[in-house]
């Protein structure tokens, strides 16, 4: 093919080639529209590329459209079946928080009844204890020879032993129910601790073994606690190391752990010479009703309260009971609690009663009480304090209209009472215009807290607990002042 700028340049030498211009022209619009075509073919192939691709493209997305659609669904059923579930956990839940408030409801009337079968009980067995101590007490008192001293001394000390027994399962029973409330009052652990091992130390001696008692000096003189409750954790420590010992030591120590922002730590410990501990028992030592194995409990007795009871007191205070001990060698049972100080101050010693000089003699005492052995009781008791101007009544109302008619200065009455109990009368007695309003002191066999709250608000004064010892009734009637003013 000749070039086409060739065969223009030759146009201008020879009209005969003018043909062959035209065939060149010719030649370019067959290849521009061959180029045409190919550009056409090219965007047809671009066309159904992109066809193509959008058609993949509305696949992905027709697809990713489903999977949504799939994702919805599963999560539309996902939802209902959280729904359902929910639904069934709610029932399960409120399910389950009934039982729980019915279980509640039941451990709460279990725990009602336990309390009034231990009020009850407590009640049912104080009153002829009463009237068993009491009476062997005035018996003591009378023209008896060596044997029938024996038998009568034998009579107390085992009636003060069941006596134990039940005031140790009242104890228990209270802290367990968590009903026993600390008081936080001023104490001297020195003072304190001395006189528990004073109290303890004619038992020991009679068994040939030496009880001591220690105070470090760094122990300060006063602390905040429980009086009652310190005394009666050392009189069970002391008591058992004492009642455990055949022979040897027993000493007790009080000393300072550590002192902290909250006050000071004080360390108790008793340590004995007694039969001792084996392992196994340790393990079970402090749970109520154990002892260190059967033939204990035959050979030295006891209900096996103390120890827990002892544990739980000192949990009660904040503190740990632990115990290390070798059988034939002896224990040492330790307890630390964290007390505070009071501010140093000067400290009135506390009015006791039972001074001596203070006579009773001269009361009026009148002895409300429906039991017939009750009465015949508290007036010999009476009698033997020397006071002879003594009436009695079987009821409240009786009390009532005695008091309306003669004066008295004490009266002493008991709480359940036909007719009318000794609450009741109390405040109608508080009601009634006397020139001197007597002091009213109960004499019950209902030996709970609660009981004696219950006292002290109907307008009592004062509150014995029966049994009820010549000393007791001697120191309350000692703290009676007369209508008279005597």
């Amino acid at each position: 093919m000749v070039p086409l700028l060739t065969l223009l340049v030759e146009v201008t030498e020879s009209r005969r080639l003018l043909g062959v211009v035209g065939a060149a022209q010719e030649v370019t619009q067959r290849a521009l529209a061959e180029q045409a075509l190919r550009n056409a073919d090219a965007l047809v192939r671009q066309q159904a590329a992109d066809m193509e691709r959008l058609e993949r493209e509305r696949q992905a997305r027709l697809e990713t459209e489903r999977q949504l659609e799939q994702k919805t669904r599963d999560l539309a059923e996902r939802n209902d079946e959280l729904v359902r579930l929910a639904a069934s956990l709610e029932e399960k839940v409120s399910a389950r928080t009934h039982a729980l408030q019915d279980a509640l409801l039941r451990v709460q009337a279990a725990t009602q009844a336990k309390s009034r079968f231990l009020a009850m009980i407590s009640h049912e067995i104080r009153t002829p204890m009463h009237g068993v101590l009491g009476l062997s007490e005035l018996l003591s008192k009378t023209p008896l020879d060596a044997e029938q001293g024996g038998y009568v001394a034998n009579i107390q000390s085992t009636g003060h032993g069941l006596l134990a027994i039940i005031n140790d399962i009242l104890d228990f029973s209270k802290i367990e129910a968590d009903r026993l409330e600390l008081e936080a009052i001023a104490v001297a652990p020195r003072t304190l601790l001395a006189d528990v091992a004073a109290l303890l130390r004619a038992q020991a001696e009679a068994k040939g073994v030496l009880l001591d008692a220690h105070c470090e000096a760094h122990v300060p003189e006063l602390i905040e606690a429980d009086p009652t409750r310190l005394r009666q954790l050392w009189v069970n420590l002391i008591g058992n190391a004492v009642k455990f010992t055949e022979q040897g030591v027993v000493l007790a120590t009080l000393e300072v752990a550590r002192r902290t922002p909250e006050g000071v730590t004080l360390r108790g410990r008793v340590r004995d010479t007694g039969v001792g501990i084996s392992k196994e028992a340790l393990r079970r030592l402090f749970e109520p009703f154990s002892q260190a194995d059967s033939s204990t409990s035959r050979r030295f007795g006891g209900s096996g309260l103390g120890l827990a009871i002892c544990s739980l007191l000192v949990q009660k205070m904040g503190g740990v009971l632990s115990v290390e001990s070798e059988e034939g060698v002896g224990s040492v049972f330790s307890f630390e609690v964290t007390v505070s100080t009071p501010q140093p101050r000067k400290v009135e010693p506390a009015p006791r009663p039972g001074l001596e000089g203070a006579d009773v003699t001269a009361l009026r005492v009148l002895l409300v009480d429906d039991n017939p052995v009750n009465r015949l009781l508290a007036n010999g008791q009476l009698k033997a304090l020397g006071i002879a101007r003594a009436r009695t009544a079987s009821s409240g109302r009786e009390a009532l209209e005695l008091v309306a008619r003669e004066p008295f200065d004490v009266v002493l009455m008991d709480m359940q009472m036909p007719e009318m109990d000794g609450i009741e009368a109390t405040r109608r007695l508080r009601e009634i215009p006397l020139a001197a309003q007597p002091r009213v002191i109960a004499m019950t066999a209902s030996a709970f807290e609660e009981d004696r709250l219950a006292c002290i608000a109907a307008g009592m004064d004062g509150f014995l607990a029966k049994p009820v010892s010549l000393a007791a009734l001697r120191d309350a009637l000692r703290g009676a002042p007369t209508a008279s003013g005597a």
